[in-house]
């Protein structure tokens, strides 16, 4: 998938588990996306998505910092004039994040672990292509 100028779809990964992080990176990287960042914090991915302005984020709902993945990802959507696309990922059910409604539900998706490169990759193409 790309977007209009044909360049590969920017996306910024938030995973503080440094090993899930890398594999993530791996598989989205054979599919002909661009890591353009790794983040293992809230506020450094509110950082980082600032300065490498993606077009989609894989998100870990539990995140070291001061917020969870949910709140970071709404200030990084609230900040940016183009919002990313979020993906997040968690092993926790959606139904424990109720402040998850806060977002645009057309915005972002919810995938469980443990999850297939298969299941991540259509989640992702979902996102991209609600």
């Amino acid at each position: 998938m790309s977007i209009e100028s044909g360049a590969p779809l920017r996306v910024l990964i938030v995973e503080d588990e440094r090993l899930i992080a890398e594999n993530l990176k791996l598989i989205v990287e054979d599919h002909n996306y661009r890591v353009v960042d790794l983040a293992s914090n809230s506020e450094e991915a509110i950082h980082k998505a600032k300065v490498s302005k993606p077009d989609l984020i894989l998100m870990d709902v539990r995140i070291q910092g001061e917020m969870d993945g949910i709140h970071a990802a709404s200030l990084i959507q609230q900040s940016l004039a183009k919002k990313p696309r979020v993906l997040f990922l968690s092993a926790h059910s959606r139904e424990q994040f109720p402040h998850i409604e806060a977002l645009d539900s057309d915005s972002f998706r919810y995938l469980l672990k443990p999850y297939t490169p298969e299941d991540l990759l259509a989640a992702m193409d979902s996102v991209l292509n609600p």
